[in-house]
């Protein structure tokens, strides 16, 4: 038993520390080889995941509807982490045109892993949205859901034009 909760504590704090360890990777780093990136960025997912099942695994293996609910949520919250956990090596956005056009590929995965990031936060907030409705955060719900409702489709919009229009 102790051995579990070793697991999950571990699991926990992994994944705590992940959009912590991200920010701070990618203002240190700046733009590195995707040779280096992309393998860092796979290890961190494939842990991500392992985290994810040992804290979930027993949430999914039971017919408890409400608890898969909240751990649908829950992966809707966790997958734009793992998602965006790739702009450490990617580092900031170009600031001169020739820098844009060098790094065009990678400018569009940028946007559309930011775009999908966004998709999946909406989802997951309102999949939460509907977990809250039948307690007290309900009014903080429905704000929130007010809000996922008018924000969503503008960035979007935003994120499309730095996507294609931009480049």
């Amino acid at each position: 038993m102790q051995f579990v909760n070793f697991r999950r504590n571990l699991a926990q704090i992994y994944l705590s520390l992940v959009p912590f360890a991200a920010t701070f990777f990618a203002f240190v780093t700046g733009y590195i080889s995707y040779k280096i990136y992309l393998p860092v960025w796979i290890l961190n997912a494939c842990l991500m995941a392992m985290a994810a099942w040992v804290l979930g695994a027993q949430v999914i293996k039971k017919n408890d509807v409400e608890k898969k609910h909240l751990a649908i949520a829950a992966c809707f919250l966790l997958a734009p982490t793992l998602l965006t956990f790739i702009f450490f090596g990617m580092g900031a956005p170009p600031d001169t045109a020739k820098e844009w056009v060098a790094t065009a590929v990678e400018q569009q995965a940028r946007f559309s892993i930011l775009i999908i990031s966004g998709i999946m936060i909406a989802c997951g907030l309102i999949v939460l949205r509907e977990k809250l409705k039948t307690t007290k955060g309900n009014f903080y719900s429905q704000l929130g859901f007010a809000a996922v409702i008018i924000f969503i489709p503008l960035f979007i919009f935003n994120m499309s034009f730095w996507h294609s229009f931009a480049l």
